[in-house]
């Protein structure tokens, strides 16, 4: 047995240990009734440094936005216990294809050491993307690292509780009524959308794909997919699946 399956047997070995469901952190501030939650690869690090004016701080004071530890971060499930009245909860989710594949070349090709939740599943140094793709799907949704783990598993009670949900490859066109919005409850003028954490890989995502891979991801991602109305046959090889909406939150429509 090779170090992947060893590695693969001990998580499964862990399966029953897990913690079900998921309870991402939420970025809030309470005194404006304003809360963001944060999906990986999904421009969290943009949107964090556009929202430091709500604490105080000018984004551009602050360099490593993903080491500072200023905001004030709780568990959803302890935010939705606080949450009552009119507050502004928005979240930015991103096409799966190209999360999926920013996963694979930030924490897996560019890093000198492989990140340590992808070394748990037995992914090495120099696999491959269909490799990296195969071993995600092994493991249930709630399993899996929060950089790959469906972005609707991580939203899960938010979407239930209702969510303002904007795609990532729209929101430049979307910044100024959010923006709008805060301003509204608290006054304050947040920071423009600057890309930050810009990835190292020279690697277009696109390429990374093939017949192969495309299917892992349409697996790996149909909840998103559906739920959030993205393009599951826009790779090519067109889907034969359909999948129905849940309409008990808001996407926002293209600007």
């Amino acid at each position: 047995m090779d170090r992947a399956r060893i590695s693969l047997a001990k998580l499964r070995q862990s399966i029953p240990f897990l913690k079900t469901g998921v309870d991402p952190l939420v970025l809030v501030f309470p005194h404006y009734r304003v809360a963001y939650i944060p999906i990986p690869k999904a421009a969290n690090s943009s949107v964090k440094a556009a929202l430091l004016p709500l604490i105080g701080l000018d984004p551009s004071g602050i360099d490593d936005i993903q080491a500072f530890r200023g905001f004030r971060k709780i568990p959803y499930s302890r935010f939705a216990s606080m949450r009552t009245g009119d507050w502004y909860v928005f979240s930015v989710v991103r096409d799966p294809f190209s999360r999926y594949a920013s996963a694979y070349l930030d924490k897996v090709v560019t890093r000198e050491i492989v990140l340590r939740g992808f070394r748990r599943m037995g992914i090495r140094k120099g696999d491959s993307f269909q490799r990296f793709m195969s071993l995600q799907t092994e493991w249930p949704q709630k399993a899996l690292n929060p950089h790959v783990i469906a972005q609707s598993t991580m939203l899960e009670d938010a979407l239930r509780d209702g969510l303002n949900v904007f795609k990532l490859e729209d929101l430049p066109g979307h910044w100024t009524s959010i923006a709008d919005e805060i301003r509204s409850r608290s006054g304050i003028e947040i920071g423009t959308l600057e890309q930050r954490n810009r990835g190292k890989s020279k690697i277009p995502w696109q390429s990374l794909y093939d017949a192969e891979t495309i299917a892992l991801a349409r697996h790996l991602g149909a909840a998103d997919f559906a739920m959030f109305q993205y393009e599951a046959d826009r790779m090519g090889c067109p889907s034969t699946q359909a999948f129905p909406m849940t309409p008990d939150y808001r996407i926002t429509a293209n600007p």
